[in-house]
């Protein structure tokens, strides 16, 4: 659900920039005077430059911290940055949210997939991988309906409520989620002695009966 809410928020931009209308209330475009170049940036290099370094950041940090503060942390900062959105008035603002935008999701991905490898056992990661990973196309369906949130309430309080929902799901997983053992399911794993013992009786099988198949040939015996 988070990481639906992640992509929501993310792509928010895209269709409340579409918004067919003059009105400042519910034209992103028309109240904050943002042209299309400008949108383009803010959807580019507006949102990855801090994006893509934070995430290396961001992958060290869930190697060595609480990664369910780390995501609580990314939740808290991403939608601090789509609330702040509601109160812009030119492009500069919206740029400088987006760049913040973009630290807060960085540190969502990395500590959300260490978690799952702890959580669930080796039979049953995949299948959790998949529904996490779900979360892009859920959030970008739910992207798509910011069109006619913002015809209806308004482009301003489309960012408000959906920040309201960000803020909630992350107090959700912060005091739900327990942080797990590093390592819980590996550690687990104890070799299987007895059949290593079996393998290595079968290669020294195999190497005698090569030495002496080399034997005979040589001796003509």
């Amino acid at each position: 659900a988070i990481y639906a809410q992640n992509q929501w928020s993310r792509y928010s931009l895209n269709y409340l920039y579409a918004v067919d209308s003059e009105s400042s209330k519910k034209s992103i475009k028309v109240a904050d005077s943002i042209s299309y170049s400008e949108y383009g940036v803010l959807t580019g290099f507006g949102f990855s430059a801090t994006f893509c370094i934070a995430g290396l950041f961001a992958g060290r940090a869930a190697d060595v911290a609480s990664r369910t503060f780390i995501i609580f942390l990314g939740v808290c900062i991403w939608n601090c940055a789509l609330l702040l959105m509601a109160y812009t008035h030119n492009f500069g603002q919206v740029l400088a949210l987006r760049l913040l935008l973009g630290i807060g999701q960085a540190l969502s991905n990395p500590a959300s997939y260490s978690l799952i490898a702890d959580i669930f056992p080796e039979a049953q990661r995949a299948k959790a991988s998949g529904l996490f990973a779900a979360g892009v196309y859920v959030g970008g369906g739910l992207a798509s309906v910011c069109i006619a949130m913002a015809q209806s309430m308004g482009w301003r309080g489309t960012c408000v409520l959906i920040a309201t929902i960000g803020f909630i799901l992350g107090g959700f997983e912060y005091f739900l989620v327990k942080e797990p053992q590093r390592g819980n399911f590996e550690k687990n794993k104890q070799p299987k002695l007895e059949d290593n013992s079996i393998e290595d009786s079968k290669r020294k099988k195999v190497h005698l009966s090569f030495s002496a198949s080399l034997y005979a040939i040589f001796t003509n015996r």
